[in-house]
């Protein structure tokens, strides 16, 4: 989709939220800010005032050996608080296990 001013790639991501035994269909935005060896800055924003921003550092630590230090910051309505925290944390652990297997792959 078209960038928003200050980002460098914005994207239009689709997923599906669990209710109860529905999976109903949802869809976001998420704006690239920062992309660069060392660091990458994501701010994904939905309509219902939901907003998380992801923001890793990358470093060496080693022969063969990289570090990525996320800071993962949420803000939602009071409502949806506890629900939108159990799904970034599934989301962002899923996406630790895949990156670890990706870089292992390289």
């Amino acid at each position: 989709r078209p960038t928003r001013p200050g980002s460098r790639a914005s994207y239009t991501v689709t997923d599906r939220v669990a209710l109860g035994p529905l999976r109903l269909p949802v869809s976001y935005r998420a704006d690239v800010l920062t992309a660069s060896t060392e660091e990458v800055v994501v701010v994904a924003r939905q309509w219902s005032g939901t907003r998380v921003r992801n923001h890793a550092r990358i470093r060496p630590e080693g022969p063969d050996q990289v570090r990525i230090d996320v800071e993962i910051t949420l803000a939602a309505p009071a409502p949806l608080l506890g629900y939108a925290l159990r799904q970034a944390r599934a989301a962002h652990l899923t996406l630790a296990a895949r990156l670890g297997a990706a870089l292992d792959s390289v």
